[in-house]
Parts: C-alpha cells; sequence; structure tokens
C-alpha cells in the first residue's frame, strides 16, 4: 500500500493553482504519518492549518527522460533514473476526533513551464496530486486514507504563476479555502490522471523554507512608484498587507539606477508579482510558488506593512569565512 497505491488525481478545469479537499474519519488515532506529492509544487493544509513551515515542495527534479527535447544547453547523456520526490510529514498533532479536512494547494513549479519555453521545452504537464495518509490505532489496527476521485477540486485565487515571470493573485477571491467551514459546493470531484514517467522517491533532504524577515526601506516615491530597498540582494518573496481597490504590481531588480528606477540590464525576464485589490483588508499577501533574487523593488499601488521573507535551503552551518580584505 502506501503512496505508491494512491491513485494520481488532477482538477478537470486546467487551473494553474487548483485547492484539493479531502474530508475523513479519524477515530483518536495515536498516529498519523502522510506521504504526499504535489507537482509542480504544493502546500499542505489540515484542518485549516498549515503543515510544517517548509515552502516549494517537493524540490525541482528531472521528473521524466529529457534525451531528445529541446534544451538551451544540451545534455548528451543519457539518465538511467529520473525521479520526483514525495514527502512525509507526521500529522498526528493536527488530527480532531471525528470529521478532518485534508486541503492541497498546487502550483506549476518548475514541472509545468509554458512560458520560459526558449531555455527548456518539455512541453505541458498537468498538475496532479498523490497521496497516502495512515492513520494508527491503539491495539496496533491501521487505516490508510488515498487520493482518488472522491477528492474535491476546484480554482483558487491565484490566477497565474510561473517560475520565471511571477504569479498573479485575485484578492476579490480570497477566501479561508483550508477551512473546514468553507463552502466547496461548487468544486467537483477530480479525475485520474496517469503517474510522471519518473521513479516515486522519497525526499530525505534539508527543505528550503523561510528563514528569517527583513523590513525594507522606503527610498523615495518616484513616477509612481514605491522605491524601496532590502538591504542586500538576496533571494525570497515579499508579504503585505493591504486594502487597495485596484492593481497592486511589484518589480524586482538587483540595481538601481541614479534616477531611482530599477536597473534590469542584469535580468533576463524581470519577474512581476501581481496582485488586484477589491478594497477590502487582507493579510499577509505573498506569492506561494514563485520566488525572485533581488535588492530593490517598486510597488505600484497601496500596500503596508511590507516584510521581505528570505528563503533558502535550510542547510545546518558547520563552518564560517572571516577576511580583512573588503574586496573579498
Amino acid at each position: 500500500m502506501g503512496i505508491h497505491s494512491a491513485k494520481w488525481i488532477c482538477e478537470k478545469s486546467h487551473s494553474e493553482a487548483p485547492i484539493f479537499r479531502k474530508r475523513f474519519t479519524a477515530n483518536k488515532p495515536v498516529g498519523a504519518v502522510i506521504d504526499i506529492c504535489g507537482l509542480g509544487m504544493f502546500e499542505l493544509y489540515i484542518n485549516g492549518k498549515r503543515v510544517s513551515d517548509f515552502v516549494h515542495m517537493p524540490a525541482q527534479s528531472t521528473y521524466e527522460q529529457i534525451t531528445g527535447k529541446k534544451l538551451e544547453y544540451p545534455i548528451d547523456d543519457i539518465f538511467e533514473k529520473t525521479r520526483f520526490y514525495y514527502c512525509r510529514f507526521d500529522v498526528t498533532e493536527y488530527l480532531c476526533g471525528g470529521e478532518n479536512l485534508l486541503s492541497v494547494h498546487l502550483g506549476n513549479g518548475f514541472y509545468n513551464q509554458t512560458k520560459m519555453t526558449w531555455e527548456v521545452d518539455c512541453g505541458v504537464r498537468r498538475l496532479r496530486l498523490a497521496f497516502s495518509l495512515t492513520l494508527t490505532y491503539s491495539d496496533g489496527s491501521t487505516c490508510e486514507i488515498q487520493s482518488d476521485e472522491s477528492v474535491l477540486s476546484g480554482k483558487s485565487y491565484i490566477t497565474e504563476n510561473n517560475m520565471y515571470y511571477g504569479e498573479v493573485h485575485d484578492l476579490s477571491e480570497y477566501t479561508d479555502i483550508h477551512s473546514p467551514s468553507f463552502d466547496d459546493s461548487a468544486f467537483e470531484n477530480s479525475e485520474y490522471i496517469a503517474a510522471p514517467d519518473g521513479e516515486l522517491t522519497l525526499y530525505d533532504y534539508p527543505y528550503d523554507r523561510v528563514v528569517r524577515r527583513i523590513v525594507p526601506k522606503l527610498l523615495d516615491v518616484y513616477d509612481g512608484k514605491y522605491v524601496y530597498d532590502i538591504g542586500e540582494n538576496i533571494s525570497g518573496r515579499l508579504a503585505f498587507d493591504t486594502s487597495y481597490d485596484g492593481r497592486i504590481t511589484v518589480a524586482f531588480s538587483e540595481e538601481m539606477n541614479h534616477n531611482m528606477t530599477l536597473n534590469t540590464d542584469s535580468i533576463i525576464i524581470p519577474e512581476v508579482f501581481t496582485a488586484i485589490g477589491d478594497g477590502k483588508p487582507h493579510k499577509d499577501v505573498k506569492p506561494l510558488f514563485s520566488w525572485v533574487s533581488g535588492r530593490y523593488f517598486t510597488v505600484e499601488g497601496e500596500i503596508e506593512n511590507p516584510v521581505y521573507e528570505v528563503i533558502y535551503t535550510d542547510l545546518e552551518t558547520v563552518s564560517d569565512f572571516i577576511c580583512e580584505n573588503e574586496t573579498v
């Protein structure tokens, strides 16, 4: 049994960031472990609570054989073993007696890359999900809950997401989609889809996560844009609150021109985060399935409490280096 016997499912409308919801009954289990793979990326919630603080799961892999595919940087090797990863979490603490809700949010990641086709073109891949939740009871018996067509699925407030181009969020559709009380009557049963060609492999390495947060400094307002400085070139994402009624656009760069405009000379494709506000208050607005690298950013529209979340693989620090040479 386990995830290798679970059915792969997808959302019928080909949404770029679908939601999957599965209700189930748990009669006071003493243990609960889930194996889950959501391609391209996923976030997992149980009873409205996010499981783990890891982001951009699972890690990028070859997914399938790329020999013969269009690649900007040709690879002559034939990969004997391609793989894609599933993640494992102990979710005992998230369960309650009686009815529970498991919900998953999917995004494209590198798996469904439909825009940056000049660099690599492996075709359109439909987002898909597989999971197996094992409940263990005090008498040693177990119960397994797996992905199948009974899982409900539907669209979310993320209308576009791309690792190179950014995301678009429709804030008028912002609701607590992971809450048990969310009205999912408009959702439909998921449909079956074939498993990817690679080998399904347990991910047993450090994850990406938000390792620290930086409050950016407002430098100026130029040509109707708020200009901010993070203070260092770093990878991550911007989170903010807003009550703005209109389009909010956030653009990044590594350098700033003398006239307080972004210098994008080193950027092949300027990645932009767009949030379409509805005049209602929204907290912690941020991209979920993309990130940027840069130091400066501009904001068109009105935001409050901006915080830059620094994201990278959470590796243990085992050594350091100090040098008096400022150039080094």
